[in-house]
């Protein structure tokens, strides 16, 4: 019987450890953990907006749960989104509504939109809206 040993970069160890590191890198992306997407076109809270104080905003989430609120805001910009709550009244009661980001064009919104869609299973009903930076 012959036996032959690889030596040198491809032997069978080199191998698994290559199509694991392949693999894990594989499913981090497929579970939406890749860069996270920048756009010049949006605008910081100090920022300003467009010129007529509107702008484009990802809103992810509803609660009339203040706290509930705020720990989703505390986990979005954890994971490095640009999030924060606003307070409206209804006629059911206080509401708050999560967002995130401040963009001047509803591209650079939508793709926002669509990695935290991708990222989020409970978040799968976000949509871009607009508001002012009154």
């Amino acid at each position: 019987m012959r036996r032959h040993k690889q030596n040198g970069l491809f032997n069978l160890t080199t191998l698994v450890l290559l199509g694991a590191i392949v693999a894990g890198l594989g499913f981090m992306y497929y579970k939406g953990y890749r860069l996270n997407i920048s756009t010049q076109a949006g605008v910081g809270p100090a920022g300003g907006g467009q010129k007529d104080g509107m702008f484009y905003t990802v809103q992810v989430s509803v609660t009339p749960v203040e706290s509930k609120a705020i720990n989703l805001v505390d986990a979005l910009e954890r994971d490095g989104y640009d999030a924060y709550y606003d307070t409206y009244q209804t006629n059911y009661g206080r509401q708050y509504k999560v967002r995130v980001g401040q963009y001047a064009d509803h591209q650079s919104a939508k793709a926002v939109m669509q990695q935290v869609k991708q990222r989020y299973n409970k978040f799968r009903d976000s949509f871009v809206s607009t508001t002012s930076d009154q």
